[in-house]
């Protein structure tokens, strides 16, 4: 585009010429002059612009990738280079405090979800009004849609991101690690019985008689009540403490 750009320039400085050459008069030859001129001018001016940025951008380049040069702080080469250094270094301590890290918030995110089903009545959903049934209904979905994901994070984490944490560990295994691992095997197992809640209370919406939601209803609360050991369990293996739960 700035060849294209300087092409044009060049082009409207000879038709200024041209026109210079062609007028008739002191006055509009002198005017035509001096557009021409100043059309010149302006076509040298971007030139050297361009000029001086392709330069820049060739000793950028040999800056970056010479043999003796460092790079320039703030540049991505530096960054790598960075990166590799504390790879090489404590990137592993790094990524065992970022694996247990992030268990921990699975597990309080987790428990956020028990916590809000826990609170939940499906018997009492029939005598609510249309709007409230209707707010009812869309935190049965809610609950659903959180549920899944949180299973899908937790094994990601059962997977790649604690085979990976595991692997720059395996020679300096720490009691953290140990307990994250575990805590994670144990979120799983509460986020099962979670997801299981979370649907039997959307069916339990969809019932068509009695019995159905009877059955429903119950299975809900069996649900949310094994999630609370098997979170209790994960959450002591990462050292966040289960809230008092009163069931």
């Amino acid at each position: 585009m700035e060849s294209l750009g300087l092409t044009v320039l060049y082009m409207i400085v000879a038709v200024a010429f041209i026109g210079a050459f062609n007028a008739r008069g002191v006055v509009r030859t002198s005017l035509a002059a001096l557009l021409a001129l100043a059309c010149l001018g302006a076509a040298l001016w971007h030139t050297n612009a361009w000029r001086a940025r392709k330069m820049a951008g060739v000793g950028a380049v040999g800056f970056v990738f010479g043999g003796e040069s460092a790079p320039a702080p703030g540049h991505p080469a530096s960054a790598s280079g960075s990166h590799a250094r504390v790879s090489g270094a404590g990137g592993g301590e790094d990524l065992r405090e970022d694996f247990v890290s992030d268990v921990a918030g699975l597990v309080a995110r987790a428990m956020v979800l028990r916590a809000a089903l826990a609170a939940e009545d499906p018997s009492r959903g029939r005598a609510l009004s249309d709007e409230a049934y209707q707010a009812f209904e869309a935190r049965a979905g809610d609950y659903v849609s959180r549920s899944r994901r949180l299973r899908e994070q937790a094994a990601h984490l059962a997977t790649g991101g604690a085979a990976a944490g595991t692997a720059l560990a395996r020679s300096a295994r720490g009691a953290n690690e140990d307990g994250a691992e575990e805590a994670v095997e144990a979120l799983n197992e509460a986020l099962q019985a979670l997801t299981v809640a979370a649907r039997d209370l959307r069916a339990f919406l969809r019932a068509t008689g009695r019995e159905e939601e009877q059955r429903l209803a119950a299975s809900f609360r069996r649900g949310v009540q094994a999630a609370a050991a098997p979170l209790r369990r994960a959450a002591a293996g990462v050292g966040t403490g289960f809230p008092p739960s009163g069931d």
